[in-house]
């Protein structure tokens, strides 16, 4: 199948795959599908959408591959996960065409996770920025680890003040970590032992440059 539709695969540093509509596998693809999501040519030849998909559930991948087989082309973003369980973020443009007279879908996946990334560091410091103008300093340091959470793909999000006697001070939490264990009071935090070990770890390294 690549052989006959070499044409399809030439499309530069983006991934491209033939996708048999009914069993989802990949009939056909290039070099770049494969290697993106950290797999060997053997390896993704035993894969099937259902295995790189990571936003969609399966039953929700088979209602979107309806739809577009009724309009023939569309474009979105999704979240794929690699061999290593990592997600990325990938634009992906697709045509409906035939092969020996069956219905596939010719994709081009396009990697935009760094792009994304960038899109969301200078939304956090314009938002940051804003913050440190007209906010408290509890009120920055709990909209900075708000913006830091998404990032760094943490849960729960807090800042601690060691002091000279290598006690921990609870600063602030953010958003979610205030809505799972409640608002900064006396200095108690969930876990302590472990927040005041990993809290004093950080600040020999300068984890915390002003707050000590």
């Amino acid at each position: 199948v690549q052989e006959q539709y070499g044409s399809f695969f030439d499309t530069g540093p983006d991934g491209v795959v033939l996708v048999d509509v009914e069993t989802r596998t990949f009939l056909a693809f290039n070099d770049r599908a494969c290697e993106a999501l950290g797999y060997t040519r053997a390896e993704f030849a035993r894969l099937t959408v259902n295995d790189v998909e990571a936003f969609e559930s399966p039953e929700e991948t088979g209602a979107h591959m309806r739809e577009l087989l009724r309009h023939g082309v569309g474009e979105f973003t999704t979240k794929h996960r690699d061999k290593a369980g990592n997600l990325r973020e990938v634009r992906v443009m697709v045509r409906v065409t035939h092969v020996r007279g069956r219905p596939v879908f010719h994709s081009i996946w396009r990697d935009v996770t760094a792009e994304r990334r960038l899109e969301q560091v200078v939304a956090s410091r314009l938002a940051l920025m804003e913050a440190a103008s007209s906010g408290s300093l509890e009120e920055l340091l709990t909209r900075t680890l708000d913006e830091v959470e998404p990032l760094t793909g943490s849960k729960f999000g807090a800042v601690k003040r060691v002091q000279p006697d290598g006690s921990c001070v609870l600063e602030a939490r953010s958003t979610h970590a205030v809505e799972r264990f409640g608002p900064v009071s006396g200095g108690n935090s969930p876990y302590p032992e472990a927040w005041e070990a990993c809290a004093r770890e950080l600040d020999k390294v300068g984890a915390y440059p002003g707050l000590r």
